[in-house]
């Protein structure tokens, strides 16, 4: 299964991602973590089954409260390195992608 981490004063929490693609990722943030602005630029490391970490950049594009004040973002991939996305795109080819949810 994918995680994901924010970098910052966070960064050793492992959120729950509810849809990832190609262009970015949809994720539920613990209730007491403080969520970023939309805007915001944020540095994620993204681990993938069977693959080793690396680290993806992002804009906040969508931010909203759900599920008992549980952050939900919507992140916007701004720099993903063609060889870490090669590997995004054959995770999501692969079928496994789609057990998220």
């Amino acid at each position: 299964r994918a995680q994901i981490q924010i970098m910052g004063p966070h960064s050793l929490d492992v959120h729950e991602i509810r849809d990832i693609a190609l262009l970015g990722v949809a994720l539920y943030l613990r209730p007491d973590i403080r969520a970023p602005r939309i805007g915001s630029r944020v540095e994620l490391i993204l681990s993938l089954p069977g693959e080793r970490p690396f680290l993806a950049c992002g804009v906040v594009r969508h931010r909203t409260q759900v599920e008992a004040d549980r952050p939900f973002l919507g992140i916007e991939f701004t720099a993903l390195e063609a060889r870490r996305r090669e590997q995004l795109r054959n995770y999501l080819e692969s079928g496994t992608a789609q057990l998220i949810g």
